[in-house]
């Protein structure tokens, strides 16, 4: 059996916090190096550090003292507190952590947990905290008085967050089109008796198509490049996939690669379709 001391940091100091509780911690007349020496010297063979300033707000405030201790020490050192990104897990890697320990980003965010399981085997610790039969993950929502688990999909919240942001784009994009359209003409349709259906099948759309075409083109092309950045909320997507696969196998060239070619295809089809459209909706480019 392995005994790992705990040495909790909160604003520099050592302290410890009763029944988790962050309001009232208990702090110790002790630095963090000497606390991390007196357990070696009675017999620890390794040491687990919590940078409680990063479990609260994410982040490495209490950096540089613990890897002052990482760099003292002859024993294993493995640090908690604020990991949640691919980007917090290199840097405590690369500064000489010997294991990582997630939490929140654990129970929360399962693709990071994959991600950074395969990117780094044998060096994530997945450290999970109970409170009256609840996972805490998220201490301000038990300050509110919320215990309930909330999930929201990686694939809804990419498609919910595009769709808003290139549905306005596209929505002022049409309403240019249909603005240049002369209202005349649209007069003159109602005036043969025509329904208003037909006025917008035959009148108003051939020609606001012809105006909206060239916007909607670069939206759909901008929205195609984006998609690749839902991968940084977790959507296992081909981005997400690729960057999976190039830290097991450290061929990242091969893999991205790969998915450049199949986003150039995907480019290369819808510019080819638009054309088309474009051809349609302009009679006199047909030929060209």
């Amino acid at each position: 059996m392995i005994i790992f001391p705990d040495i909790e940091i909160m604003d520099g100091q050592c302290v410890n916090l009763r029944h988790g509780e962050f309001e009232q911690p208990v702090r110790y007349d002790i630095s963090p190096m000497q606390a991390a020496l007196n357990f070696i010297a009675q017999g620890a063979t390794y040491l687990n550090i919590v940078d409680l300033d990063g479990v609260l707000q994410g982040g490495k405030y209490n950096a540089d003292i613990i890897c002052e201790i990482i760099g003292k020490v002859d024993v294993p050192v493995q640090v908690a507190g604020g990991i949640r990104t691919m980007a917090a897990a290199k840097w405590w890697i690369d500064n000489g952590a010997h294991r990582i320990v997630l939490g929140t980003a654990a129970v929360m965010d399962r693709h990071f947990l994959q991600e950074v399981c395969a990117h780094y085997p044998g060096k994530v610790v997945a450290s999970i905290d109970e409170k009256d039969g609840q996972v805490m993950v998220n201490d301000l929502a038990y300050k509110l008085g919320y215990d309930d688990y909330i999930e929201i999909s990686p694939f809804a919240a990419g498609v919910i967050t595009i769709g808003f942001i290139f549905g306005a784009y596209l929505t002022e994009t049409f309403r240019g089109g249909i603005l240049a359209v002369p209202q005349g003409q649209l007069e003159a349709g109602r005036a043969f008796g025509m329904s208003p259906l037909k006025v917008f099948r035959r009148i108003l759309l051939p020609q606001m198509m012809r105006h909206a075409l060239p916007g909607l083109t670069n939206n759909w092309l901008v929205l195609l490049k984006t998609t690749a950045l839902v991968s940084i909320i977790g959507l296992d997507d081909l981005v997400r996939k690729a960057n999976m696969a190039a830290g097991v196998t450290q061929k990242p060239f091969t893999f991205y690669l790969l998915v450049g070619v199949i986003f150039l295809l995907f480019t290369s089809l819808s510019t080819l379709l638009l054309k088309r459209l474009e051809d349609h909706y302009n009679p006199e480019r047909r030929g060209h």
